[in-house]
């Protein structure tokens, strides 16, 4: 199978009688696991999302032509930084981007040599914590036109504010994201989500029960999981990966869930 399932708590072991469960419901990435999960602490992660970068011909025309003119572009996603890059980044961009903090922003940076290569022609105009952010710095920016690469699944907030302000977007979708069916039989104390995506895909075919706290990375999951669950929902304090399992690990080493 293409997924991995982690299962933590062999690595850490069975000898205390209380211990927390958590399920994270897609890849958690290169997270120095046995460093931030307590002994009493058991974390599965199963992907409830797929991605795959589309690749043909013609989108990679698409992509070098764009590249090269002096545009700004706006990724929300990691996937699109790296479908993207597979073109541009060989290519003299001269590119103003805006993008979504932590996650999305450090592979932009990666992948186009920001670092290593401060003068480069790409630069980083603009970032936020969410689609709406992102999209208010556009528009403080004065920008007229813009390129969305994004997948296929995304969601219509950042393009509805930017046109409603007269922004001319021009979407490019350049990965697509697919639901990956799981039944969980386990019961978790927490369930953390990335993504609408997620969020949708786990409770097609998954109930949560009545106690079971969910973790949302930001709030347009969380508005997702509201939709979906009547169960408390817990908002990441920083829109990453790494924050969302920190809260979750913090909220329940705290008294306040059980006041």
């Amino acid at each position: 199978m293409w997924f991995n399932i982690l299962l933590l708590r062999n690595i850490i072991g069975h000898q205390l009688t209380k211990r927390i469960s958590i399920l994270s419901t897609g890849d958690t990435g290169d997270l120095p696991y046995e460093g931030m999960v307590p002994a009493d602490v058991a974390l599965d992660v199963i992907p409830f999302i797929a991605c795959r970068i589309l690749e043909s011909k013609a989108l990679d025309l698409q992509i070098g032509e764009i590249a090269k003119s002096e545009a700004q572009v706006v990724f929300t996603s990691k996937h699109a930084v790296m479908a993207v890059a597979k073109v541009a980044a060989k290519m003299p961009v001269q590119w103003s981007v805006y993008c979504l903090g932590n996650t999305t922003q450090s592979v932009v940076v990666e992948q186009f040599n920001i670092v290593e290569t401060p003068d480069k022609n790409v630069r980083i105009a603009g970032v936020g914590d969410n689609a709406k952010e992102l999209a208010n710095k556009i528009i403080k920016d004065n920008v007229k036109n813009i390129v969305f690469f994004c997948g296929d699944q995304r969601l219509d907030t950042l393009s509805g504010l930017l046109l409603k302000a007269g922004v001319a977007v021009r979407e490019v979708v350049v990965y697509e994201m697919k639901e990956v069916m799981h039944v969980v039989e386990d019961v978790y104390d927490g369930v953390l989500f990335y993504s609408p995506s997620a969020a949708n895909s786990f409770f097609r075919h998954n109930r949560v029960s009545i106690g079971t706290v969910l973790f949302a990375i930001g709030q347009t999951t969380a508005a997702a999981l509201r939709e979906l669950s009547n169960n408390k929902i817990v908002v990441c304090s920083t829109p990453s990966k790494v924050r969302v399992l920190q809260d979750a690990i913090e909220y329940f080493n705290s008294s306040n869930h059980n006041n």
